[in-house]
């Protein structure tokens, strides 16, 4: 075991950073490996880095939060549950097995979970699961009481032992010291996709909430369009009650523009990012905001259509379905899109509400683009 010691601001997290591979700057010099020099590639598969703020799913629990890690790595799956069981045991989180970790949901609503030395000892376990060869801990018991610190440094003592007795077993076996295989594209896909599913799942505010709305928009829309006459009234309340119907469904993904910018730092923050690449997470995600979205514009619009008494035959309600699932995934998608583009929420708001309100005068609804006049006449 190593320390690095210095006063504030004299570059340990910057030396540190750039001995894991994780600088961003431009570093020059040579880092080995038993004096052979790595490249940033070996070092990421060798080793292990621990952040100093701990970043995870307030809504998983440490059992869960330990498997997305294990299978993350890519451990074999007869023997994974027995290595996360061990891990759990040797940082002493056994009685917080099935316990949430807790913390604030996207949405603003808090979970109660472990205390923060349990969190610290958490993170490290999820680092260290699958006895990398080498461990970065970045300060370990920061922000820590004497007494958890105390706890937590007990832990990395044990964990050393045991990753010291590892590493002489595959030493002794002449295998490839300290790696482990990282999961296949299409595996990490399927762990983030079940992590996402489960922590969208368990935040109300954003099911129960995406849904609650869509059903009250939808009851508005339809009691202020009911019922439309017959003939050309009843054909501009029918063309009326879509309009607004559509607009709705661009509008409707602003209302949790949080949970996409908690998305977007969570993947800059994820400690388990270097395990798994963008495209996997970007799917993952992007594929369970699309079936909720898409679900609850059906939802909206399908009550919307019942109490305008719009035409009643399959083909016509198929149709419908159809172009609102479209609609949303496009609306789903530029909210993603501003949402990344803009550092802030603030940003991303004007970006998508210009885009919208672009869309919406120049749609044709209200003046058609032939009777528009050229900007080139002015």
């Amino acid at each position: 075991m190593a320390a690095i010691i210095g006063p504030s601001g004299a570059g340990k997290s910057t030396l540190l950073d750039a001995l894991a591979a994780r600088s961003a700057e431009t570093v020059k010099g040579t880092v080995c490996i038993d004096g052979v020099p790595a490249t940033a590639a070996k070092r990421s598969a060798e080793s292990a880095y621990i952040p100093q703020e701990d970043h995870f799913i307030p809504s998983l629990t440490c059992f869960e939060t330990l498997m997305v890690a294990a299978r993350l790595r890519g451990l074999s799956a007869s023997s994974i549950r027995q290595i996360v069981h061990g891990s759990l045991r040797s940082m002493g989180l056994q009685g917080a097995r099935d316990t949430q970790v807790g913390g604030l949901l996207p949405g603003g609503l808090r979970v109660r979970g472990i205390s923060g030395g349990e969190k610290r000892r958490l993170s490290i376990a999820c680092g260290t699961i699958g006895a990398p060869r080498i461990i970065f801990l970045d300060e370990p018991t920061s922000g820590l009481d004497t007494s958890s610190a105390l706890v937590v440094m007990r832990c990395i003592q044990g964990i050393m032992l045991e990753t010291a007795e590892v590493v002489e077993e595959k030493a002794d076996a002449q295998e490839n010291i300290g790696r482990y295989p990282h999961a296949t594209i299409w595996n990490q896909y399927r762990v983030l996709q079940g992590r996402a599913t489960m922590a969208y799942a368990r935040n109300p505010a954003n099911v129960a909430g995406r849904t609650l709305m869509a059903v009250a928009l939808g009851v508005l829309v339809g009691f202020v369009f009911f019922r439309k006459p017959d003939g050309v009234d009843g054909l501009r309340q029918s063309v009326g009650a879509l309009f607004f119907a559509a607009l709705l469904l661009s509008l409707m993904p602003y209302t949790y523009m949080s949970m996409f910018i908690s998305d977007r730092l969570f993947f800059r923050d994820d400690p388990l990012q270097p395990l798994y690449l963008t495209a996997p997470y970007y799917a993952a995600v992007s594929g369970i905001n699309a079936i909720l979205s898409s679900l609850n514009g059906v939802i909206m619009m399908l009550i919307v259509y019942g109490l305008v008494a719009l035409l009643h035959t399959a083909r016509a309600v198929l149709l419908t379905v159809l172009v609102t699932v479209l609609h949303s995934l496009c609306s789903v998608q530029l909210l993603v899109f501003v949402a990344n583009l803009t550092p802030n929420q603030d940003l991303a708001f004007v970006l998508g509400v210009t885009y919208t309100s672009l869309s919406v005068l120049l749609s044709g609804f209200f003046v058609r683009l032939a009777d528009m006049h050229d900007f080139r006449d002015f």
